[in-house]
């Protein structure tokens, strides 16, 4: 799963909240 990675760089968190958001 791309949460995994998405924990680990919480500094591109921006990035994937923006991609997912639609996702959530």
């Amino acid at each position: 799963m791309v949460w995994e990675c998405y924990s680990r760089h919480r500094s591109q968190r921006q990035m994937y909240d923006t991609i997912f958001s639609p996702r959530h």
